[in-house]
């Protein structure tokens, strides 16, 4: 009875996403961070941990907050919702959608491929 599984049209996502104010990644590790993607290329203004992997993902330092100490998180909350300068500098879509985006990744999946298939044994 606590676990409700739904299901969201991929093109009804964006719309969840615009019901935010905000999406904080509270994780310091991940393998990915498709949320923080999807949730960065609707233009929601997005927090992640501090951590080189998130840096790279979102190339935003403004997105980032040491998720391990004590009182950061709710501290830039308390700034950032009380700031709507800083809370626009949270996003980060085009660098998300340049690097992520489908159009961006398909060359380099079949470049992948490409260079998969000519290594394969004979």
């Amino acid at each position: 009875p606590r676990l409700r599984v739904t299901h969201v049209a991929s093109d009804k996502v964006g719309e969840l996403y615009h019901l935010a104010d905000i999406l904080v990644h509270a994780a310091t590790h991940e393998s990915f961070g498709l949320a923080l993607v999807e949730a960065a290329s609707t233009g929601l203004p997005v927090l992640a941990h501090d951590s080189a992997h998130f840096a790279w993902l979102l190339d935003n330092p403004a997105s980032l907050v040491d998720m391990r100490a004590p009182g950061a998180l709710a501290s830039r909350l308390r700034d950032v919702l009380a700031d709507p300068v800083a809370l626009a500098a949270l996003r980060c879509a085009e660098h998300v959608r340049a690097e992520f985006s489908w159009e961006a990744l398909r060359p380099r999946y079949l470049a992948l491929y490409r260079r998969m298939a000519a290594t394969a044994p004979a």
